[in-house]
């Protein structure tokens, strides 16, 4: 009879590590930035920043990254900027609208 409790209570120790291990996944995108580029409009001539996938959402706005990722409820996300590096514009009069 010991030997049947002891062995119970191995077991649900064992299924509650087992359950509490968690699965983790890591995706990575970096954005390359490329030169400036000049946009030519009517007869108006404009510079705006860009990166290799930007989206334009219309001639006088930013530049924008989209990725959409298909989820299940049963797991946490959360999203990290790492190395995150600003700088001053400058040497090309570079504007946004």
């Amino acid at each position: 009879m010991k030997h049947k409790i002891v062995l119970f209570y191995l077991l649900t120790l064992l299924s509650l590590n087992l359950t509490a291990q968690t699965i983790t996944s890591t995706t990575e995108n970096k954005l390359k930035w490329l030169s400036i580029q000049k946009w030519y409009i009517k007869d108006y001539a404009k510079s705006v920043i860009s990166f290799e996938g930007a989206f334009y959402p219309a001639e006088d706005q930013l530049p924008y990254f989209s990725k959409r990722i298909s989820i299940d409820p049963a797991f946490l996300y959360s999203v990290l900027l790492e190395n995150v590096t600003y700088s001053n514009l400058s040497g090309g009069g570079c504007f946004f609208f």
